[in-house]
């Protein structure tokens, strides 16, 4: 009878829900509810302009394979960790209960710009907290980072620059900067990908 009540007892630690999963082992970094930066550099998760950029597939990968260089972790059990496909489903599911924008439609966006005038403009507006060659800061993510980049597309990079994140410290861009400038700047973290 002790070993059924113990069987039964791992059971139901595997049937977690999305909340239990997300307040295990996301919450501590990016907040209880999503609001970010309880940890450096861990990005607001319930941020309705990142919610409406970011494809489930982008927040997939970036919780199964991390951020690799700085300090999110791979929580996918292909890479050591201990969440497995429907696991990570679940916390992605818990993530967009808190979506409260429509999805923007900015994934198909091929952007075009001048790389060289990008790297004055972001040395001018971005580095300050995105780091000199985008490596990340304590108060803003790393935008060099190769699984951001192979994740991000252009659309949603863009998104970032001309909308910003509220109630954080990245702000919209779009009254600051033309729509070129933006591409520019797009370009220019893009070429961090080769």
């Amino acid at each position: 009878m002790l070993l059924l009540m113990l069987i039964s007892c791992e059971e139901v630690k595997e049937e977690q829900s999305g909340a239990e999963i997300y307040a295990q082992y996301c919450g501590i970094c990016h907040g209880e509810n999503g609001e970010g930066y309880s940890a450096p550099a861990a990005n607001a998760l319930a941020n309705p302009e990142f919610l409406a950029a970011a494809t489930d597939e982008f927040l997939v990968i970036a919780t199964k394979d991390g951020r690799p260089t700085t300090k999110m972790s791979p929580w996918g059990d292909s890479y050591g960790g201990p969440l497995n496909d429907e696991q990570v489903t679940l916390v992605v599911d818990y993530i967009r209960q808190w979506e409260t924008l429509p999805a923007a439609d900015v994934h198909e966006m091929e952007i075009i710009g001048d790389i060289n005038n990008g790297t004055l403009l972001y040395a001018e507006y971005c580095s300050s907290c995105h780091g000199q060659t985008g490596e990340g800061t304590d108060i803003a993510l790393s935008l060099n980072n190769p699984v951001f980049l192979q994740t991000a597309s252009d659309g949603f990079i863009w998104h970032a620059l001309q909308y910003g994140r509220s109630n954080t410290i990245m702000s919209s861009y779009a009254e600051t900067l033309t729509e070129q400038e933006i591409y520019d700047i797009v370009s220019l973290i893009r070429s961090w990908e080769g």
